[in-house]
């Protein structure tokens, strides 16, 4: 069966197609797919996987056109990276908060 792997950071997108043997595990892909060899810092971090976007465990077999997704660890909490992202645009704009408070009464 005819299986993908994909896995995807910031300077680097790998997209690996390779032949499995039914009853194989996204494990097992993830061994024959040679991912560790190209992208070795991987082995130190907890992964997680998803075929076609639906989360899979390492155990769980795939089916034959399955792609499997390797997804990273958040470097940082959604909801922490929003906070951010809005103090950084309140900062961006003219005037402080309160002028701009005070404009709108």
């Amino acid at each position: 069966m005819r299986v993908e792997l994909a896995y995807a950071d910031r300077s680097r997108e790998i997209l690996v197609a390779f032949d499995m043997r039914p009853g194989s595990t996204v494990e097992d892909c993830i061994e024959c797919s040679g991912l560790f060899r190209l992208e070795p810092k991987l082995r130190g971090f907890r992964l997680g996987y998803s075929v076609f976007g639906r989360r899979v465990e390492p155990t769980d077999s795939v089916s034959d056109g399955d792609r499997i997704e390797v997804l990273r660890p958040l470097e940082i909490d959604p909801r922490e990276a929003r906070r951010l992202r809005a103090r950084r645009a309140a900062r961006s704009r003219p005037g402080s908060a309160r002028e701009r408070r005070d404009v709108r009464r």
